[in-house]
């Protein structure tokens, strides 16, 4: 590495969930309107944002995605995410509509991908990805090519790719240069990843993004409220994600962080504050975890 831990200033980024308030994925809505929340991102300094699909539709019906992208420039937001594509599997219609708009957000925004997520279950699923998912993952790819922006596959412990082993044999079925993954410590620890499985099983240029959260013990039958409800900072919880952190130094990374937490403990909490948290518990885990590297 070309810093030292001392000089470390990592590139953090607001995941959607984590700004969205009181709320998770098992909410659509976030309670807290959307310009005291950017507000909020904007107070604690952040220098990437991500935008939840609700929010998506949000700028787009009263601001503009050209408008946004220059508010965030003034701002110092220098990175722009986009998520989440999900059922882009069944190929019907309100699917193909949300996918038109989130293709649309990240052209006009600069965004270089667009999260998706597997085909997700309440707990641990058996099945891998069959031939039909395959072949409409392909043909999903096949149309952010043609939009010129790169598919963020997030591997999750409830779905049908959770792991870095079912990704790897995902990314191999397609080998597409416009398919990549992104890398969550929370779903990682959560399956029981091993940090070095970073290292034998993903190449850097495949990890679109990462994502930092404290890992609370979930319960392995119902993972995905789990998932959406016993998160914590980056520097707390039961499962530590330092190694995850180092294996990802090691192997290159040099992108932005994000950190996505999502926890009913912390739903009480002042929003700035609790993205001053957040921020704090992530440089601090980064700082540590390269202070190990050789």
């Amino acid at each position: 590495m070309s810093s030292t831990p001392s000089t470390i200033k990592p590139f953090l980024v607001a995941s959607g969930w984590t700004w969205a308030g009181a709320t998770g994925p098992l909410d659509l809505q976030a309670p807290i309107n959307f310009k005291k929340r950017f507000g909020a991102v904007i107070a604690t300094k952040w220098e990437g944002i991500g935008l939840l699909h609700t929010d998506v539709n949000a700028i787009r019906q009263h601001l503009g995605f050209k408008e946004f992208g220059t508010i965030c420039k003034t701002h110092g937001i220098k990175h722009i995410e986009v998520e989440l594509l999900t059922g882009w599997w069944l190929l019907n219609r309100t699917y193909r509509e949300l996918e038109s708009t989130l293709f649309q957000a990240a052209h006009e925004l600069d965004a270089s991908y667009v999260k998706v997520s597997p085909r997700i279950h309440r707990s641990r699923a058996r099945k891998r990805p069959d031939r039909a998912f395959l072949n409409a993952l392909e043909q999903l790819v096949g149309r952010a090519k043609d939009a010129s922006i790169r598919i963020a596959l997030e591997p999750m412990a409830m779905s049908n790719v959770p792991d870095l082993q079912s990704a790897r044999d995902v990314l191999d079925s397609l080998r597409s240069h416009h398919l990549g993954i992104v890398i969550d410590t929370w779903h990682l620890g959560a399956c029981g990843v091993d940090p070095t499985d970073i290292l034998h099983l993903v190449d850097l240029s495949e990890i679109c993004a990462v994502e930092l959260s404290g890992i609370l013990k979930p319960d392995p039958s119902k993972l995905r409220e789990s998932s959406a409800n016993r998160r914590t900072v980056p520097n707390k919880g039961d499962v530590p994600i330092k190694d995850y952190v180092s294996a990802l130094l090691e192997l290159g990374w040099k992108g932005p962080w994000g950190v996505e937490v999502m926890s009913a403990s912390h739903a009480n909490k002042s929003l700035t504050d609790f993205l001053r948290s957040c921020k704090e518990a992530a440089a601090q885990v980064i700082t540590q975890a390269a202070s190990n590297l050789p």
